[in-house]
Order: structure tokens, then sequence, then C-alpha cells
């Protein structure tokens, strides 16, 4: 019986371990990417609502919420002219967390939204 407890609670554990980090994007970021994705699609839909939440439930899996919220950062202000947009465009860190969102971006964009060819 010990050692039913003790493999309910490993597998407990390793669950739990694999959901908290897909699940630590708070609901209002999660929300905020959805809309921004349907507003770029041009239509906001059931079909556009399901592939844009496909794909930051992708992102979530494969990046913490605190690498995408600096991911987004260092990609939105990469551009601020001058010394000051240095910050954001020169670090090692700043292009290696632009890539890894653009990597995950571009693996839900193959996943999330299969192009309509008829077979």
């Amino acid at each position: 019986m010990r050692r039913l407890w003790i493999l309910v609670a490993l597998l407990a554990g390793m669950i739990g371990a694999q959901a908290s980090h897909g699940n630590d994007f708070p609901t209002l970021a999660r929300v905020e990417y959805v809309i921004a994705c349907m507003n770029r699609l041009g239509n906001q839909n059931y079909d556009n609502l399901y592939k844009c939440v496909c794909s930051v439930d992708l992102i979530a899996e494969r990046m913490s919420y605190d690498d995408f919220a600096e991911a987004q950062a260092f990609t939105m202000l990469r551009s601020t002219p001058g010394e000051r947009g240095g910050v954001f465009r020169d670090p090692p860190t700043a292009t290696h967390r632009r890539n890894q969102l653009a990597d995950a971006e571009a693996e839900a964009q193959t996943r999330c939204f299969p192009s309509n060819k008829t077979d």
C-alpha cells in the first residue's frame, strides 16, 4: 500500500511540474495575445479565435511567462532609436529571447494555422 501512495505522489508531482510551466501565463496575457492575434488576422470570428488560442497555448508550452514578457518587450522596443534602443537591441539576452519567441511563433504558425488546401 505504501508503494502505491509513493507512486501516486510521484505521478502527481510530475503532472504538476509539467502543468506549471504551461500554466504560468496569466489569463490577461493570454487574452491580450489572442485579441492582438485576431486583429492581425483581420477578423474576430470563432475560426480565428481557435487558431490564436492554439498559438498562445503552444507558446506557453515553449516559454515561461517571464521569458515571453521579456521577449515581447525586446521585440517591441528594439526599434527605439539611438542609445536608449541599444538596451533592447544589443544584449545577447535580447537576441536570445527574440529568437526564442520567433521560433515558438513559427511553430505555432505551422501547427495552428494550417493552409486551406483542399484534398
